[in-house]
């Protein structure tokens, strides 16, 4: 009885042994696939990105402006940037700045509010197109 128990037990161990090997082996495969993914997408990204970007600013003439379209807020004024804000049309903006890179004029705004305490991402770059100044 106590051998048939052991060789119970060692079976056991054997086929928990097993399973955990073939888990061990795929999650192995698995982080070895998305290593390869993950390096190719770093080198598309880097492939992408421009060496050295040009901003040459531009002393804004007039400083009101408003919102043609519903567009986008960015960091940065590129947009690869990320978005701060969404503007809804006929917004109301304050011209910060301009600034133009790769032959494209943005302008660095914020946002004429009447409740001056939610400043919470009310300052960021928007392409030319976007707005009309008045």
């Amino acid at each position: 009885m106590l051998t048939f128990l052991l060789l119970l037990l060692i079976i056991g161990n054997g086929i928990i042994l097993y399973h955990f090997s073939n888990k061990f082996s795929s999650q192995r495969r698995q982080i070895i696939s998305l290593k390869y993914e993950n390096d190719s997408l770093k080198s598309k990204l880097s492939k992408e990105s421009p060496k050295r970007v040009d901003i040459s600013y531009i002393t804004p003439e007039n400083s009101n402006a408003v919102v043609t379209i519903k567009t986008s807020l960015y960091l940065a004024p590129t947009l690869k940037s990320s978005v701060v804000n969404i503007l809804e049309e006929n917004t109301p903006l304050k011209i910060e700045d301009t600034a133009k890179i790769q032959n494209q004029l943005w302008y660095e705004i914020s946002l004429n509010q009447i409740n001056r305490s939610s400043r919470i991402n009310s300052k960021g770059w928007v392409k030319s197109n976007y707005i009309k100044i008045t």
